[in-house]
């Protein structure tokens, strides 16, 4: 458990080897400890029945505000990924309240939980939002919650994820399990929280221009066919130009970075067309947008993860974290490994102590200015 004056903090896992109602409930009496939480952070393994998984966490937790998701893996305090973590916060300087949306316009759903949640007053303001990991408009879900709130709110999250191909993601809302949307807390205090973001990828090269995109396809970049101005200009090996499995491999570690005001944002490439020269994402890189070439590798990203946590950390000013509620992107999974992941947790658990969650997402939120922060490839952390 992390203490930070009056605002505590604790996060607990268990299996589901003797039943999901068994796990919810274990892993949330042991974060409750007997305390009343102020806010509920469920992650829940994808292939769980996730109606028994919140039945076990609120025959603990009563009716408290609560949301969560599914996750491809969750870390709690205990060790490694396991099936059901329960995160709790609480204590007297700290205020919460929940919503959910399934608007069919991505950008209304964002805007219809901000407005939702403006009567929770506090000196310090801070939105958590949970998006189903597969709706690819998160960017326009952070969108409609500027439009609400403005620049002065800060917004962090993850999407719901699963095993691809396999299970389906969830997200949870009260005693409710809800098949997509978004699902979002306010947290209010008179102390700041603190938001990191990183990916750990370096800039390749000049700037380039989207010159023709659709939704999830750039076709062209500065004019050339988007597949092979990537390609050229990273210096490819010879089978990434016409060998699909060669190309994943490369894209791995070789994403762009959308142009913002403060830090590019990484767009993961998932894939390309090899007919038709062109790159396919799961976040819509825009026609005219400036992007970066990027390149990386496994050491750089797991120091991107402690950056993170210490950026998020630094937000909180002359005051010690009570824990961290970390999103980590699955394609980061991928590329690290078992044994790089477990390397990423422990950073993480160095600097948020054992009161702190780590899962896997389908596409990170981190907004502290402006209207963008949807990211890829990324971890984002929020300091309580």
């Amino acid at each position: 458990m992390g203490d930070s004056g009056d605002r505590w903090m604790a996060t607990s896992q268990a299996s589901a080897a003797a039943g999901a109602r068994r796990a919810g409930a274990e892993a949330a009496r042991r974060a409750l400890a007997g305390r009343a939480p102020a806010l509920v952070v469920v992650q829940s393994a994808g292939h769980l029945d996730h109606v028994e998984v919140l039945s076990g966490v609120r025959s603990v937790t009563g009716e408290a505000p609560l949301l969560g998701g599914s996750a491809t893996d969750a870390f709690g305090a205990e060790g490694p990924a396991t099936d059901v973590v329960v995160t709790a916060l609480g204590g007297p300087g700290l205020r919460a309240a929940t919503a959910a949306s399934s608007a069919p316009d991505v950008r209304a759903r964002g805007a219809e939980v901000a407005r939702a949640l403006e009567h929770v007053a506090g000196r310090h303001r801070l939105l958590l939002l949970l998006p189903d990991g597969l709706d690819y408009s998160q960017d326009q879900l952070v969108r409609g919650v500027y439009d609400v709130a403005g620049p002065s709110l800060p917004v962090v999250g993850g999407g719901s994820s699963a095993v691809v191909g396999r299970e389906r993601t969830a997200l949870l809302h009260g005693g409710e399990v809800r098949r997509g949307g978004v699902v979002a807390a306010v947290l209010a205090a008179d102390r700041p929280f603190g938001v990191g973001a990183h990916h750990g990828m370096r800039p390749v090269g000049d700037a380039l221009v989207v010159t023709g995109s659709t939704g999830l396809e750039v076709r062209t970049l500065d004019g050339e066919p988007a597949l092979d101005a990537y390609l050229a200009r990273l210096s490819a090996p010879s089978a990434a130009h016409y060998d699909a499995s060669a190309f994943a491999a490369f894209a791995q570690l070789h994403p762009l970075g959308l142009a913002r005001r403060r830090r590019e944002e990484a767009r993961v490439v998932v894939g390309a067309d090899l007919r038709h020269r062109t790159l396919q994402f799961v976040t819509p890189v825009p026609q005219g947008g400036l992007v970066r070439l990027m390149e990386g590798d496994a050491g750089s990203v797991l120091q991107a993860a402690r950056t993170a946590c210490d950026e998020a950390v630094g937000g909180l000013g002359d005051h010690a974290p009570a824990g961290l509620v970390v999103f980590s992107c699955v394609a980061r999974r991928q590329l690290l490994g078992e044994d790089g992941v477990a390397a990423e947790v422990a950073s993480v658990r160095e600097v948020g102590g054992s009161a702190t969650s780590v899962s896997h997402s389908f596409g990170e939120i981190a907004r502290t200015s402006g209207y963008a922060g949807c990211h890829n490839q990324t971890l984002v952390a929020l300091a309580v």
